[in-house]
């Protein structure tokens, strides 16, 4: 770890011990290293209470404190997305979305690769032939897209659990 973050072993005890700790930008790269996703280890240490509430209670406070504080850290586009998926005019069921993406995120890495690979193909498609529904509409921002998808097959290649992807709009 010391070696690909450019610094010292010691540097790394002491983080590890709790001595001194890595700026943020070192701290995401770690995560890089690790193909993990920073973000719900951020929001758990932030906010220990929100992402409590999500995985044992069903009481409506608690998991409205913990979207409220979702909402206040994506980015605009990720809020707009959002919006779409439950108010846009896409025909589809926000609930049956959500179970959808639910059960994707339960499969391994190169299965949500491959779907999602498909997925993104067929949008081209359609996109190119002119027969989006609500074209008009937020549509997916393919850089985000397309990096995150070659940061999810490399890690599928290399069998690992899961993949880091941070777009620019993250830090924002």
């Amino acid at each position: 770890m010391a070696l690909e973050l450019g610094v010292s072993r010691k540097t790394i005890q002491n983080w590890e011990s709790g001595i001194s700790s890595p700026s943020f930008f070192q701290s995401l790269e770690w995560f890089r290293i690790l193909q993990t996703n920073p973000f719900p280890y951020y929001l758990s240490y932030m906010f220990p209470d929100e992402l409590n509430a999500i995985k044992s209670t069903d009481e409506e406070e608690k998991i409205q404190a913990a979207l409220q504080t979702i909402l206040i850290q994506i980015p605009v586009s990720s809020k707009r997305a959002l919006v779409y998926l439950f108010y846009g005019e896409h025909g589809s069921s926000p609930n049956a979305i959500l179970q959808l993406i639910l059960a994707y995120l339960h499969t391994p890495i190169k299965e949500r690769v491959t779907q999602a690979v498909l997925i993104k193909n067929v949008y081209e498609m359609e996109k190119a032939l002119g027969n989006l529904i609500c074209s008009d509409d937020i549509l997916p921002n393919m850089e985000v897209l397309n990096n995150a998808l070659a940061s999810a097959k490399a890690s599928a290649v290399q069998h690992e659990y899961g993949y880091c992807y941070i777009d620019d709009e993250s830090y924002r």
